[in-house]
């Protein structure tokens, strides 16, 4: 039906406070998704956690200290059904998806599909199908899926947000420090971060406490840098963890039984020794392979 009268939004509106540094950072990446979205109104974004993907987006929509678009974030983790797709609507905004649908402002928009992870064919379908119709309903409406692999089908455009660049490392730590470090000193940090911005973030906040040697010898690894208290380890992390630690998949139990041997082997140990540990499992290279992905 035709709308003859704007409805009133009510729809709780998803905002963050994005670090002025994301303004600096990934110049062509944040030009680059702006021509995807503008050109193909649905993307899949896909990232690993520690990349800031949420900064990344309204850094690269809005213009630095204004807003242009209107976002709404459906949180899609865990979701593995067409019923639990709907709830989610219902979760996070109180309304059917028909009403959120129809209370979508008639302005720019984003509406953002976050954390998506299912491989059943089926709601993939009904998640783009719904996504086509918000859009179909509302031409001011784009949509954006997150997701940590690239979404199976490869039906729509796919983005891909990786860790930063040499170049984009030097600017975020400049920006914080002024340029105050040498430039073997700039390579350690690089180094330690492997790209991370929430590592560089924290490697910079700790040089507000301490010398950059002591700064490198406390986060001599990026697995050290969120050690010590669960508070400190991503949310992306404990969710992939427990679901791993929940599937019925038989590799994916093992998988999970070899995650558990490597958290008490700190520093490590031959690949034999660990075949030989508990639970009557003969790891393979491919269970690695499947912690690897998982990041």
């Amino acid at each position: 039906e035709i709308i003859k009268e704007t409805p009133k939004s009510d729809l709780n509106k998803w905002f963050i406070n994005v670090d002025p540094v994301n303004y600096v950072i990934r110049t062509t990446e944040r030009e680059l998704i702006k021509e995807y979205i503008s050109k193909n109104r649905i993307i899949n974004l896909v990232s690993d956690w520690g990349v800031s993907k949420d900064e990344f987006i309204f850094s690269a929509l809005n213009i630095e200290n204004e807003v242009n678009f209107s976002f709404f974030k459906v949180d899609l983790s865990g979701v593995d059904s067409v019923d639990d797709f709907l709830d989610t609507f219902k979760d996070n905004f109180g309304v059917e998806v028909q009403q959120f649908i129809t209370k979508l402002p008639r302005e720019d928009n984003i509406v953002v599909f976050d954390a998506f992870s299912s491989s059943n064919d089926y709601l993939i379908k009904k998640v783009i199908d719904i996504a086509n119709a918000m859009m179909d309903y509302n031409s001011f409406t784009r949509v954006i899926i997150c997701s940590d692999t690239v979404i199976e089908g490869n039906i729509i455009k796919v983005f891909k947000l990786g860790r930063l660049e040499e170049f984009d490392c030097i600017k975020y730590v400049n920006f914080f420090l002024d340029e105050t470090l040498s430039e073997d000193a700039l390579d350690s940090l690089i180094e330690l971060s492997s790209g991370v911005p929430q590592y560089l973030k924290k490697l910079v906040e700790d040089l507000e406490y301490g010398n950059l040697k002591e700064v490198i010898n406390n986060n001599s690894q990026p697995a050290e840098i969120i050690e010590g208290s669960e508070d400190n380890i991503p949310k992306e992390i404990i969710r992939r963890v427990e679901l791993l630690a929940s599937s019925e998949d038989s590799h994916s139990q093992r998988s999970y039984a070899l995650l558990k041997k490597l958290c008490l082997l700190k520093y490590g140990d031959t690949y034999s020794n660990l075949k030989q540990m508990g639970e009557g499992y003969n790891f393979k290279i491919t269970h690695l392979k499947q912690l690897y992905k998982l990041g």
